[in-house]
């Protein structure tokens, strides 16, 4: 029996929405974003990597190779939706590099706004790893603790320098289903917005672009020397460069979110993610890149992306990109043995889990990343030199 492909992806997106929308009565509404419709696509893109990867276990389970699934679409989902995860981060801090020119900038908060927003979370589903890694292994001891460690740290420092296997368990890395490569993208566009604002205009004291070119560097060094630095994946940065210059002309905001507009927004999508069996081919590339302008612009395909549902979906995830992995390796290895199941019993497994895996991230989200970002202002102040902190609080901030 064929893995029902399809069904399986409006199944996730149908019981994650009813399941969010459930949950946004629990709390208010989010509040409104300069770009709402990007803030409703989130959730949905982390959950098509939810179902690529659910693809992509389909495959593993018999073979016990982690290698992209034969379907098309399946592999897009995965590939596409974090070029969309990557256009959006190039866009809304391009965005806030272009509102913030020709004023002082807050380097000092912007880092802390990041590792505050990134690593709390990560470092809970390191938990669960290491967790799952003394399951793995019985508890017991298979390398040298002096190894295990310095594997740890590895790990615990994003996996920039790496995932390898942790006491000697194998494949380590398909227990949160390999996604922690994305963050090192991440990190490096984070460490590189000091040049960026310089580019733009912006006065950027001596010091951060010292401190942005030793990281940058770093990351650079690291990633290469464990061959995960791929150029491609800084074409999606540089188109969400670009439509962050393209939605601020007001003649094509307004055309975008017509009718007409969200008609050619589906069909920029299907090409997107059907057209080649790679989205890093130029025709895919340049059609997620037009759909991902006129969703900057504002188009919310017909209201859908900015419901209490999409939006509540939005704010977790990061959690639903980050942890949904452990919960299909708990799911495939530790509670069950997977491999004699049919296509259709692995299809309702993993729809079985997107109401525990939305539950799971409403609640870290409350418990651990809004807590966190509340104190960005404080753990600043904390950092701050008494002598200017009084300066840079009259200061205006790149938030």
């Amino acid at each position: 029996m064929p893995y029902p492909e399809v069904l399986v992806l409006l199944g996730v997106l149908s019981v994650a929405t009813g399941c969010a929308h459930g949950l946004a009565r629990w709390r208010p509404p989010p509040p409104p974003a300069p770009f709402a419709a990007i803030d409703g696509l989130r959730g949905y893109l982390a959950l098509m990597v939810f179902v690529h990867h659910g693809a992509v276990w389909w495959g593993y389970l018999p073979t016990g190779q982690w290698q992209q699934p034969p379907s098309r679409l399946m592999n897009n989902l995965g590939e596409g939706s974090v070029a969309l995860f990557f256009m959006i981060t190039a866009l809304l801090f391009g965005h806030k590099l272009l509102q913030a020119r020709g004023q002082p900038i807050d380097w000092l908060r912007l880092l802390v706004s990041r590792l505050l927003r990134l690593t709390p979370l990560y470092l809970v589903a390191m938990a669960c790893l290491f967790t799952l890694v003394a399951v793995s292994s019985g508890g017991r001891l298979q390398s040298p603790l002096t190894q295990v460690l310095l594997d740890a740290l590895r790990w615990l420092l994003f996996a920039i320098p790496g995932v390898p296997d942790l006491n000697g368990v194998a494949a380590t890395y398909v227990m949160v289903a390999g996604v922690v490569w994305s963050l090192t993208y991440e990190w490096a566009f984070y460490a590189a917005l000091p040049w960026l604002a310089m580019a733009l205009g912006q006065r950027v004291g001596a010091r951060w672009l010292l401190a942005s070119a030793l990281l940058l560097a770093t990351i650079g060094l690291l990633a290469a020397w464990q061959h995960l630095l791929q150029l491609r994946y800084l074409v999606p940065f540089m188109a969400g460069l670009a439509v962050c210059g393209l939605v601020r002309w007001p003649c094509f905001v307004q055309r975008a979110r017509g009718r007409v507009a969200t008609l050619l927004l589906l069909g920029l999508l299907a090409t997107g993610f059907l057209a080649r069996p790679w989205v890093y081919s130029p025709v895919p590339m340049l059609a997620l890149a037009g759909a991902f302008a006129l969703l900057a612009a504002g188009n919310d395909l017909f209201g859908l992306l900015r419901s209490r549902a999409a939006r509540t979906l939005g704010e977790m995830s990061y959690g639903l990109y980050l942890l949904h992995g452990l919960l299909l390796y708990t799911l495939m290895r530790v509670m069950t043995d997977a491999r004699g199941w049919s296509a259709g019993a692995f299809a309702l497994a993993q729809l079985a889990l997107v109401p525990v895996l939305v539950g799971l991230c409403f609640a870290a989200h409350r418990l651990v990343e809004r807590p966190a970002m509340q104190r960005v202002d404080a753990a600043t102040g904390w950092l701050r030199s008494p002598r200017r902190r009084q300066a840079d609080l009259s200061s205006p901030r790149l938030r």
